[in-house]
C-alpha cells in the first residue's frame, strides 16, 4: 500500500521517475514517461511503452504509442504489429490509422485505404500533418518521403500521438 500511494504522490507531482522508484509495477506511470520522452528520447520513450504494456498487455493505446515510438525508430513492421494490437484492444482511431499508413508508406506498401480511414475518423488530422511549427525535428529516413516526426502531446479533451510531417507538395 504504501509504495503505492508514494508512487501516484509522484505521479500527481509529475515526477514519473519518483513514481516509477515507488510502484515499478504500474504501466500508467512508464506510459506517461515514455509520452514525455517521446520528442526528444524515442527510444527511451519506446523501453518505457515496453515496460508499461509488461503490466498492462490488455490496454489497446499503451500498444499505438509503442508503435509511434516504432515508427520514430525506423522499426516499421514491428510499428505495424503494434498498431493492430491498437487497433484490436481499442477500436477505430484516426491516429493508430495514419500511423499504419505511414508504416506502409516507409515499406513501400499502399496506405491510402489507411490513410483515408484516419481522415474520416479525424478531420481534423491533415491540418495537423501540414503544420511545419508541430514538428519534433526528428527524420524518419523513409526512402519515399522526408517526413518528420510531430509531437502532438497535449493535456485536454484530444490526445494527440507523433505523427510525421507531411510538407504540402506530398
Amino acid at each position: 500500500f504504501v509504495p503505492s500511494a508514494l508512487g501516484h504522490y509522484y505521479y500527481d507531482q509529475g515526477n514519473y521517475d519518483k513514481a516509477i522508484k515507488y510502484d515499478s509495477r504500474n504501466g500508467l506511470y512508464y506510459l506517461t514517461r515514455g509520452a514525455y520522452l517521446l520528442e526528444t528520447d524515442t527510444k527511451a520513450a519506446q523501453k518505457d511503452f515496453e515496460q508499461a504494456i509488461k503490466y498492462n498487455p490488455n490496454i489497446g493505446y499503451f500498444y499505438g504509442f509503442l508503435a509511434a515510438s516504432q515508427l520514430a525508430n525506423h522499426q516499421f513492421t514491428q510499428s505495424i504489429n503494434n498498431i493492430d494490437t491498437a487497433i484490436k484492444y481499442s477500436g477505430d482511431n484516426g491516429y493508430w490509422f495514419a500511423i499504419s499508413a505511414f508504416d506502409k508508406l516507409a515499406l513501400g506498401k499502399d496506405s491510402r485505404i489507411d490513410f483515408e480511414k484516419a481522415i474520416e475518423l479525424e478531420p481534423d488530422l491533415p491540418e495537423l500533418l501540414k503544420n511545419p511549427n508541430m514538428t519534433a525535428n526528428i527524420s524518419l529516413g523513409s526512402k519515399n518521403r522526408d517526413s518528420r516526426i510531430v509531437s502532438f502531446w497535449r493535456r485536454g479533451p484530444k490526445l494527440y500521438l507523433p505523427l510525421p510531417y507531411i510538407p504540402s507538395k506530398h
